[in-house]
C-alpha cells in the first residue's frame, strides 16, 4: 500500500511528530533492555572464565595424584559455581519475596528477593528465561569453540 517505488517509504512509515516521539521512546527502552540482557550475559561469562582460572590454581594446590582426580575436582567445582552463578542467583535476584525470616536480613543487601516475579509465568520466561537461555548458549560456545579453533590453528 505504501510502496511507491521507494523501499525506504515501505520500511519507515511516515510518522506524525507525536507518534515518532512515542516510537522513539519505545525503541530506546527496548534497546536499553536488550543492552542490559547482553551485559548481564557477558558479565556472567566473564565471571565463569575467571572462576575457571581460579579453580585451576586451587586444583594445582590440592596436589591430586591422578589426572582423573584433577578432572573430577575441577568438574565438581565448575559445575557448582556455574549452577549458582548462572541459574540459582539469577532466579533469586529476579524473584519477589515479601517476607524474610529475621535470620536472613542480609539477603536484601544483595538484592535477593527484590525482583518483580512472584511466580514463573510468561513475563518471567520473557525476561529471566531469555537471559538464562542466552547465558547458557553463550557459555557452551565460549568454552567449546576456542579449543576447537585452536586445534585447527596449532
Amino acid at each position: 500500500q505504501q510502496y511507491k517505488g521507494n523501499l525506504a517509504a515501505f520500511i519507515a512509515p511516515p510518522y506524525s511528530p507525536g507518534a515518532k516521539q512515542l516510537c522513539q521512546e519505545w525503541s530506546q527502552e527496548l534497546a536499553k533492555t536488550y543492552g542490559q540482557l547482553v551485559g548481564v550475559t557477558l558479565a556472567v561469562l566473564l565471571l565463569n572464565q575467571v572462576l575457571l582460572v581460579l579453580y585451576s590454581y586451587f586444583i594445582a594446590w590440592e596436589r591430586l595424584c591422578t589426572v582423573t582426580e584433577m578432572t573430577r575436582s575441577q568438574l565438581l567445582k565448575l559445575f557448582l559455581s556455574q549452577f549458582v552463578n548462572t541459574g540459582l542467583l539469577m532466579a533469586l535476584v529476579n524473584s519477589s519475596i515479601k517476607q524474610y525470616p529475621d535470620a536472613l536480613f542480609f539477603l536484601k543487601m544483595f538484592s535477593i528477593g527484590t525482583g518483580n516475579y512472584q511466580d514463573v509465568n510468561s513475563q518471567w520466561f520473557t525476561a529471566v528465561g531469555t537471559t538464562l537461555v542466552l547465558t547458557i548458549l553463550m557459555q557452551v560456545f565460549s568454552t567449546t569453540v576456542p579449543p576447537l579453533a585452536m586445534s585447527y590453528i596449532v
